[in-house]
């Protein structure tokens, strides 16, 4: 799903928390904060910028209606706490955290005040978010991706890359993430199914950077965790991995757009909430799930059979692996 539509819904799910604009005439302003562990220089126009946007269209004029407080992690867990305390004691009528930690860190403050994270890396239910799936009850809500669930895509990717099956692979994550320990049981589950070694390398600062890599030395590939240190860091993070001369795969665009070599990612998945939010489309087909949308199944590797420019694949295995791939550099 494209990140603007996926900040569309993430906007319709938290506008319909929310009453309807013409229902607080009488109430001066409504107050959203809105808490994310990325760098605002490189994510408030795709993100909260989409989300103003998006608020507009359902009526929500951020200034007047609406006052939007903003909290920015810049890539340092530890001051997560800090800031989800700072938006909390502001009172506002409903909170957006972007992913896993933004989302425990405002959960473990309040569980009155109405919470819609934007993508979830980890179980919902099995982390005490939300009750069930299909009725999440309490005050959650969002939508979940679980990109850690394509590591076995993504060394297939690899492997056609490579010319053989990686046997020694090294995995880089954020302790301070929430969804760390889930994406590294996810990972070695897929290097052991292959029968290749992998080694997990945990990288809480920019600093540890260097020595992830030199621990990374001599490895055949590098699985790379997304986390907003990651991304704060990724020009460096494909410096080294290039100096290396390490081929690396990561589950998000931003990383590959800075100078990565490789990613897979999957599409979002809309948890219910007190109003259903279309995908963009859906109003025009009744009955068909958007593409790209919640209700797809996901084909890593292949093109839906009949949609316009389908094309068998029949190049070679470098032509195959940019095909599968989200991004190839």
């Amino acid at each position: 799903m494209k990140r603007r539509a996926l900040l569309a819904l993430l906007a319709g799910a938290a506008a319909g928390l929310l009453a309807r604009p013409r229902r607080l005439a009488a109430q001066t302003r409504v107050r959203l904060g809105y808490l994310s562990g990325g760098r605002r220089e490189d994510n408030a126009e795709n993100t909260v910028g989409v989300l103003r946007d998006s608020l507009r269209e359902l009526g929500w004029r951020p200034g007047e209606n609406i006052i939007i407080e903003e909290r920015w992690a810049s890539g340092d867990a530890t001051v997560m706490p800090r800031l989800a305390r700072e938006l909390v004691a502001e009172r506002p009528d409903i909170l957006v955290a972007t992913g896993t930690t933004e989302t425990r860190a405002l959960h473990e403050l309040t569980n009155t005040i109405p919470i819609v994270f934007m993508q979830l890396a980890v179980d919902p239910v099995s982390v005490g978010f939300v009750q069930r799936i299909s009725r999440p009850g309490g005050n959650i809500t969002g939508f979940m991706q679980w990109p850690q669930s394509l590591w076995g895509k993504r060394i297939e990717l690899l492997t056609e890359l490579l010319g053989r099956p990686p046997r020694r692979l090294a995995w880089v994550g954020n302790p301070g993430n929430a969804g760390s320990a889930g994406n590294w049981a996810d990972a070695r589950e897929a290097a052991r199914r292959i029968g290749a070694e992998i080694v997990r390398i945990d990288v809480g600062s920019a600093r540890a950077l260097e020595r992830a890599f030199e621990t990374a030395k001599g490895r055949d590939a590098l699985l790379v965790q997304f986390d907003f240190l990651f991304a704060v860091e990724r020009r460096r993070i494909s410096a080294l991995a290039t100096r290396q001369r390490l081929p690396a795969i990561y589950e998000n665009r931003m990383q590959a757009l800075g100078g990565g070599l490789m990613l897979r990612r999957r599409p979002a998945r809309e948890l219910p909430a007190g109003r259903r939010v279309r995908p963009p489309g859906a109003e025009r087909h009744p009955g068909r799930p958007a593409a790209g949308g919640p209700g797809e199944p996901l084909r890593a590797g292949h093109q839906r059979a009949g949609r316009p420019g389908h094309r068998p694949h029949r190049a070679g295995a470098a032509a195959r692996a940019r095909r599968r791939a989200d991004r190839v550099s």
